[in-house]
């Protein structure tokens, strides 16, 4: 029940953050050192790896049909994993799921109801949000998780 909460709080965050941007800041810039920034931008073009790395060019509604499956597999994933996990590395396989959970719900709420990604944080030259912080912060966790797991040695 923790876990659904606290991915619950993140989706918040990120959507009310969104909210406020939007009502607010939307021609506010600002740059420091060419480094970071504040520089609000509506993502409507390349709203997915699917589209942006891989340059496929998939509309709205396969991107959102992909999130959902995507969740579906997270779920999965966190029930094998947590079942393969000893007490001491579960709790990083808890941060991965509520952070990627949370990233991939905020994914799917920006495709359909902002019809792309209010993306505002400048690093270098890219344009990102909480989103997708959420989502490197589960990548990180589940990293955590994978070299904490001690390999079996072989009875010889």
């Amino acid at each position: 029940m923790k876990k659904i909460f606290f991915t619950g709080l993140l989706v918040l965050i990120d959507q009310l953050t969104k909210m406020i941007i939007s009502s607010f800041f939307m021609g506010f810039k600002k740059v420091f050192h060419d480094f970071i920034g504040f520089t609000p931008y509506l993502n409507t073009s390349q709203l997915s790896i699917f589209n942006n790395e891989l340059d496929m060019d998939l509309s709205n509604v396969y991107l959102s049909l992909i999130n959902v499956l995507i969740i579906d597999v997270l779920v999965l994933l966190y029930l094998y994993l947590k079942k393969h996990s000893n007490q001491t590395s579960i709790r990083n396989i808890n941060f991965m799921f509520v952070f990627m959970m949370a990233g991939t719900s905020c994914s799917l709420i920006d495709k359909i109801f902002w019809g792309g990604s209010l993306d505002y944080i400048r690093i270098l030259s890219k344009i990102v949000d909480l989103k997708d912080i959420y989502l490197v912060c589960g990548l990180v966790f589940y990293f955590l998780w994978a070299f904490s797991l001690k390999p079996k040695t072989k009875a010889g």
